[in-house]
């Protein structure tokens, strides 16, 4: 009933005629009074938001309103005005009534929906009504009069708004190629066949947090071939760059995020590039922002590789008794890649320009006698590194080159190496061929725009010896059982014939054929100084090659030993100082023919109850060696010393042939055995030409040690006559 009431009310107040009789000039009514406020809620947009979350509007945003009237009992009517909207269009209007709270006020309500221009930076919504009511006086001499009066409320609102300010981002994000490396150099420039690969990133106030309502579209342009692009249209994406010359390359994306994937094909694409971006910002498909056009750039140069030098050598770290069974090996240094294409104002070496290394091609043979022989031996990739190494307080360490699976790749300028397999120990020892070499030629494939580029050419000879041999200690009792004493076996070059450690002259002929970090790098993948072992008992030590000397005749075949090839630095004599501590006595021995074709055995026997290894004819008694009791070094009949040389055995005269004589001999750690020899236990003697068994002994010998010379040192004449293996600088 109250809300009939109410209705009929209102529809008096706004369209039935005044019921006051018109005056001049309304006059204001001190009793009536009316009142406004205005209330707003944001509008939404399948069920999003069509304002920012700090109650901020974009233009072409939306809001729902509302405007309360009221007016006291001492108005007798109201007017309103029409509601203004500056920089809005509104619709959707309703008036409803308001409870007359006890009869003491009255009011309505006007409501509606309001959007925001697209093009407005300002907006104002205003809402005036006015009550009218009687002004009334008594005169008793004259009576009442009675004038009409006015009266006005107001109320408005301005959204605060925002324009959106759109920037771009644009980033360099770096791909990889198929073997795992950056596909960009260090100094930002790019190879043909390099993925440009730029990531743009539109920025806007409350960009994320109005997806759906504002949206954005990124166009971009450039002279290079668009390989892949994406745009990101909802809150968040992730997606996968695919193509055949990269590693898929998967990106985490918030809206309007997106990349670009530009790729130089040709020669004709060696210059530098612009990229260009533009952003448009819409409200409901409304254009309302546009950025300004962002540009980035890159430049393509081209792909001219510099090796100062090359380095083969053998990895002896491996440990194989032969120098056929080591891996070999190259050290490199990189200098960078040549500049100088369009764009690229200096044409000179660019040490932060990479080079890739993924392929080689090689020639393997060996001597038989003069005849080069193929070697049908394949050679793979095993391993390489950036050059890292300590040698005598010497420090290097850089990253310059970078390992992969059978390639590598130098990302500046910097030293490396790389290590091959090349299985051919079987083969060189079943045939005896000599002199193997390896000629190489490291290679870049498919690579910067590129079928196939040669970068660095280098030979390398095999050393013909072995680097490692047996060296046994063992202690034992006159019954052949071992004397479990402490032993140390030390190793060192024989100083007293100018040895050297190998591992010294080898720094030094490389840093006079090279540098101090070649040096470095070939000795970092060399077995150590050590040649030291401790045991119980038994010592059973896998001896490296360390002692070395330059002969005489080596000078001759060079006239600096330096100048040898390596491979013949290797073969050189290598005499020892052997010590041995047995229990608390230690001996010393000079080893000038120490040589690792052979295995090497010590015996260490101190007993005093030894048997003497002899036999007896008539008034001889032979002294046979003894593998239990070790070299002999001084022999006494019937307690007379014998001025004999007695180390591997000898024959010795008795005073008396028809007498029984004690023989004794000691060796070189004082264990004595001793034998009684009676007349009745003679053996028979075997009758020998001696003189024609020492002829034949001795021509035997002769025809080795002309072969070993030869053999060690023809290559080393050939080498001084230019006919050997050359290493390549």
């Amino acid at each position: 009933m109250k809300k009939i009431i109410g209705l009929i009310l209102i529809s008096l107040i706004l369209f039935s005629p005044s019921i006051i009789p018109p005056s001049s000039a309304d006059m204001l009514i001190p009793g009536c009074k009316v009142w406004l406020d205005i209330h707003t809620t944001p509008s939404q947009y399948n069920g999003l938001p069509r304002s920012n979350i700090d109650g901020t509007f974009y233009p072409g945003d939306a809001f729902d309103f509302a405007i309360n009237v009221h007016w006291n009992s001492w108005c007798w009517s109201i007017k309103p005005k029409s509601i203004n909207a500056d920089g809005l269009q509104i619709s959707q209007i309703q008036v409803s009534p308001i409870s007359s709270g006890g009869g003491q006020s009255f009011g309505y309500t006007e409501s509606g929906h309001a959007e925001i221009g697209i093009g407005s930076s300002a907006a104002t919504l205003s809402q005036v009504v006015f009550g009218y009511g009687l002004i009334c006086s008594f005169n008793p001499h004259t009576g009442g009069t009675c004038f009409r009066g006015s009266t006005a409320g107001s109320t408005s609102y301005s959204p605060p708004m925002i324009s959106p300010k759109v920037t771009i981002d644009l980033t360099k994000q770096n791909l990889t190629d198929t073997d795992g490396f950056m596909m960009r150099n260090l100094d930002g420039t790019y190879y043909i066949w390099d993925g440009i690969n730029i990531v743009f990133n539109p920025q806007y106030q409350w960009k994320n947090q109005r997806v759906g309502t504002i949206s954005a579209h990124t166009t971009y342009s450039s002279d290079m071939y668009l390989q892949k692009d994406f745009e990101c249209q909802k809150k968040s994406c992730s997606d996968t760059l695919l193509y055949s010359r990269v590693k898929p390359w998967t990106f985490s994306y918030e809206y309007a995020q997106g990349q670009t994937n530009w790729v130089p094909e040709t020669s004709s694409d060696i210059k530098k590039h612009i990229f260009t971006y533009k952003t448009t910002v819409y409200n409901l498909g409304r254009l309302i922002g546009q950025s300004q056009f962002t540009k980035t750039d890159a430049l393509v140069v081209k792909y001219d590789p510099v090796y100062n030098s090359s380095y083969g050598y053998t990895v002896l770290k491996d440990n194989q008794w032969w120098g056929f069974g080591n891996r070999p090996a190259v050290a490199m240094h990189y200098l960078g890649s040549k500049g100088g294409g369009q764009d690229d104002m200096d044409p000179g070496v660019h040490e932060y320009r990479r080079s890739k290394i993924n392929s080689f091609s090689y020639n393997s043979y060996a001597y038989k006698i003069l005849t080069p022989v193929p070697l049908n031996i394949t050679m793979t990739w095993s391993e390489s590194h950036s050059a890292n190494f300590i040698d005598d307080n010497f420090i290097y360490q850089s990253n310059s080159l970078q390992p992969g699976n059978n390639v590598a790749m130098f990302v500046k300028s910097g030293y490396g190496n790389i290590i091959f397999q090349h299985p051919i120990l079987f083969t060189i020892l079943k045939t005896r061929y000599d002199n193997s070499t390896i000629i190489n030629t490291l290679q870049s494939v498919n690579f910067a725009g590129l079928d196939k580029l040669d970068l660095s050419k280098y030979y390398f000879g095999y050393p013909h010896t072995r680097f490692s041999t047996a060296v046994i200690v063992i202690a034992l009792h006159s019954d052949g059982s071992i004397n479990h004493i402490p032993l140390d076996l030390k190793m060192i070059p024989d100083y007293s014939e100018n040895a050297t450690y190998e591992q010294d002259f080898i720094r030094t002929k490389v840093i006079h054929d090279r540098d101090k970090i070649f040096a470095g790098i070939v000795l970092n993948d060399m077995y150590g100084k050590d040649n030291s072992a401790t045991g119980t008992g038994v010592i059973n030590l896998q001896a490296h090659l360390t002692s070395m000397v330059i002969p005489d005749v080596s000078q001759v075949f060079a006239q600096n030993p330096l100048d040898l090839p390596l491979n013949l630095v290797y073969e050189q004599p290598s005499p020892y100082n052997v010590t041995i501590t047995a229990g608390g006595k230690q001996l010393s021995f000079i080893e000038r023919g120490f040589e690792f074709d052979t295995n090497w055995k010590y015996v260490v026997n101190m007993d005093q109850n030894n048997i003497l290894n002899g036999t007896r004819y008539q008034g001889i008694v032979t002294i046979h060696p003894d593998n239990n009791f070790g070299p002999y070094s001084q022999v006494l009949v019937d307690g007379k010393t014998q001025n004999i040389t007695c180390t591997k055995g000898c024959t010795v005269m008795l005073p008396d042939r028809n007498k029984n004589s004690t023989v004794d001999a000691y060796n070189i750690w004082g264990g004595k055995a001793s034998q009684t020899f009676g007349i009745d236990n003679s053996a028979p003697q075997d009758t020998y030409d001696y003189s024609k068994i020492a002829t034949l002994v001795l021509l035997l010998f002769l025809a080795i040690i002309g072969y070993g010379f030869v053999r060690r040192y023809w290559r080393g004449f050939t080498a001084a006559m230019g006919f050997a293996d050359n290493e390549g600088k």
